[in-house]
């Protein structure tokens, strides 16, 4: 694996000031209804506590979606805050022109990359192991998780998951507050 950032990562990244997302790429609209004002006030009560930079994996679902929020409340109001991404490989949309919305997640994913104050990559192309370096470098380089994840034991956001709580890593997971259609408690279980 490489590391390689486009944008330097700023020196002032630390675990106690960064803080990053997983999440499922499918999400309905019900539960993004019912999930985003919770999403708005995780990230702004994460930067209350002193987080200042969000570490995104750039993949479609979730990730777009925290990124685009992490912009619009750093740009349209001002909030000190900065979009870190960290990608698995250059050519991580290649294949989404296959999907049902490819083109406008593909528009969304170019839109969140102008914004990023660093972008990191750990390959240049896809190959095995490259998602799984990239969620390593987020569990690694932050102190919290801000999670979209339904419990189910298997598949990438199970893995992150999974490794933010091997490191000790608070995860507050935002499902529960999109399945249930009302706010959850988001503190991570003592």
């Amino acid at each position: 694996m490489i590391y390689e950032p486009d944008k330097l990562l700023p020196e002032d990244l630390r675990p106690d000031n960064a803080c990053f997302f997983t999440g499922h790429r499918l999400i309905s609209e019900k539960q993004l209804q019912c999930m985003y004002p919770v999403l708005v006030r995780t990230i702004l009560q994460a930067a209350e506590d002193g987080y200042r930079y969000f570490l995104n994996g750039g993949a479609m679902g979730f990730d777009l979606l925290t990124a685009r929020t992490v912009a619009l409340l750093r740009h349209d109001f001002g909030r000190d805050i900065h979009l870190v991404l960290v990608l698995p490989c250059r050519d991580q949309t290649a294949r989404w022109l296959y999907g049902k919305r490819g083109l406008e997640n593909i528009r969304q994913y170019h839109e969140i990359k102008a914004h990023a104050g660093a972008v990191v990559y750990m390959t240049d192309f896809y190959q095995d192991g490259c998602m799984k370096a990239r969620n390593r470098f987020m569990a690694d380089h932050a102190g919290r998780c801000i999670a979209f994840w339904n419990g189910t034991p298997r598949g990438g956001t199970y893995q992150t998951v999974h490794m933010a709580e091997k490191a000790g890593i608070p995860v507050w997971n935002l499902y529960p507050a999109a399945a249930e259609g009302e706010e959850a408690e988001l503190l991570p279980e003592e």
